[in-house]
């Protein structure tokens, strides 16, 4: 028994007590003789206590006392002593008590020298050892549990604690109105408020729950047993045994607000932002090129494991150079084999790479008097590049190479999606004439043809001139309507986000590329001035 417990009533200790927990910690209390009764009862019977200042319960009774304070209520005889050792004890308040149900044996060491255990209350046998101290071992002569009598007290408590709280609930006022009127479902039983639903083709009746036990309940269908699973999962989980007016918004917002769930959420188009067209490139053709790098392509040995993209901002004219390894010797290198034919451009947008971030590329491009510009992350330019080589890649591991050249000019004088204008076409000024264009004409049988008219120099010049201009201005229309449709469709589902200074975000990009499975969002992040 807790020591505050009883500390208005006057009572005798018969010696010191040793109190051993099962992780070994040990606590001294006085033995005392409390008379003790229920709260509906008159009659009191005498029972042993250790008050001791270091438990958890009020007050700790074995079974036997138990049941014996249960049998004195149908025995007319009653014990009589000091009325300042009476202790009663309230029956609706005894899951607060607490009946040890468990082992009858104990772990009670008695360190005094008295010889008061040898005989108390006649229902405890003692082993009294040499040095004096006293073993209570098991009780004796325990009253049969009469059904009858014994009542779950504890669920009767927690019963009316629910009781109470439905009804102090303001939010649940509508739902005790329509449970009187016997409609939408909602029933009172012994003053619980219960909403019938029907589930799979079962009749269930669901608790309605007040809003104090809301967050906890969530806390347990989510995290606790939940595994952190999705909104529709918890809510459908909860939904079998329990409901309140607000559970699909409450659920809804405990699992959007869950850090755990936030770090690994996939992206969705809720993560956009509404973006806004750029202004359609003037630059001249081979003046500023995207390059990029893609590889490995093969889990084992092959002769060329890598690749360099070069993308024409303006034209897109896509260039592919193989490559051993991805030093920045090697990037630098691909770089002149191409631009020995197109000049050297003004600029150029890499990734933050290591190799484009190398002190040799920086140098070279210093040199050549070209101006690098950082590309931020995921946003790369020669997707469609790399996917076409890694097809040919996949069939062809170890001739991949080979193959550039006819992946080049497939793709060169095919009509770009953004400009509506052949990469061909822009840069040289008339339609492309490749392998489809020879295989009509061998269809046709056209083996002569017709001699080309002779032009000077200016007039070729000249014609060659306009040529470029009509293809230029039919790009930059066609262009300009491409990124407002592309602008257009994405910002349907997106939507404005500010932020304050000092408030707590997450950043989408993932801490680890070792582990997709590990793998989250990177920790947050307080955003600052």
């Amino acid at each position: 028994m807790r020591a505050d417990s009883v500390k208005q009533l006057t009572y005798t200790s018969h010696g010191k007590v040793t109190l051993q927990a099962f992780d070994n910690k040990k606590s001294v209390g006085d033995l005392v003789t409390l008379n003790v009764s229920l709260g509906c009862s008159d009659n009191y019977i005498p029972v042993n206590f250790v008050v001791c200042s270091k438990v958890s319960h009020d007050a700790l009774l074995s079974l036997s006392d138990y049941r014996r304070l249960l049998s004195i209520n149908n025995d007319s005889s009653s014990v009589t002593d000091d009325a300042n050792t009476h202790v009663v004890v309230d029956s609706s308040y005894v899951d607060e008590i607490s009946v040890d149900m468990g082992s009858e044996s104990s772990n009670v060491e008695c360190g005094d020298n008295s010889e008061y255990s040898k005989s108390v209350n006649n229902h405890v046998t003692d082993n009294i050892e040499t040095n004096g101290d006293v073993v209570v071992d098991r009780p004796v002569e325990v009253a049969p549990l009469d059904p009858q009598s014994h009542i779950r007290i504890s669920d009767k408590s927690e019963a009316e604690k629910l009781i109470l709280e439905q009804q102090t609930d303001e939010s649940l006022a509508g739902a005790f109105n329509l449970a009187r009127e016997g409609k939408s479902g909602f029933v009172l039983k012994k003053g619980l408020l219960f909403h019938k639903a029907k589930i799979l083709g079962n009749v269930v009746e669901r608790i309605v729950v007040p809003a104090s036990r809301c967050k906890a309940l969530l806390e347990l269908a989510h995290t606790q047993v939940g595994c952190h699973m999705g909104i529709k999962r918890t809510k459908d989980r909860l939904a079998l045994n329990f409901m309140w007016p607000s559970m699909t918004n409450d659920v809804v917002e405990y699992c959007q607000y869950c850090e755990i769930c936030q770090k690994r959420a996939p992206i969705t188009y809720r993560d956009r932002v509404p973006i806004v067209g750029g202004v359609v490139s003037t630059e001249p053709v081979f003046g500023h090129f995207y390059i990029d790098c893609f590889g490995p392509l093969c889990s084992y040995n092959v002769p060329f494991q890598y690749g360099i993209v070069f993308l024409d901002h303006t034209s897109r004219w896509p260039h592919v150079v193989p490559l051993r390894n991805l030093t920045a010797k090697s990037c630098c290198e691909a770089m002149i084999s191409l631009w020995q034919f197109t000049g050297f451009p003004t600029k150029v947008s890499f990734d933050q790479a290591q190799n484009f971030k190398a002190e040799l590329t920086h140098e070279f491009l210093k040199r050549v008097g070209c101006s690098p510009i950082w590309c931020t992350p995921r946003h790369p330019e020669a997707n469609s590049v790399k996917s076409m080589i890694s097809k040919v890649a996949i069939q062809y591991p170890k001739q991949w190479q080979k193959f550039i050249d006819l992946i080049m000019w497939a793709m060169r004088e095919s009509v770009n999606e953004t400009t509506k204008v052949a990469p061909y076409t822009m840069v040289y000024g008339k339609l492309p004439h490749g392998p489809l264009a020879i295989l009509k004409d061998i269809w046709v049988s056209e083996a002569k043809y017709p001699s080309p008219k002779t032009k000077g120099t200016v007039d070729f010049l000249k014609d060659l001139r306009e040529k470029l201009e009509i293809a230029r201005s039919y790009t930059e229309s066609h262009a300009t309507n491409a990124q407002e449709r592309y602008v257009k469709r994405y910002n349907l589902r997106s939507c404005e986000k500010s932020f304050t200074v000092g408030e707590h975000v997450l950043v989408l990009q993932k801490n680890s590329t070792a582990s997709k499975v590990f793998s989250q969002w990177m920790p947050g992040c307080r955003l600052s001035l």
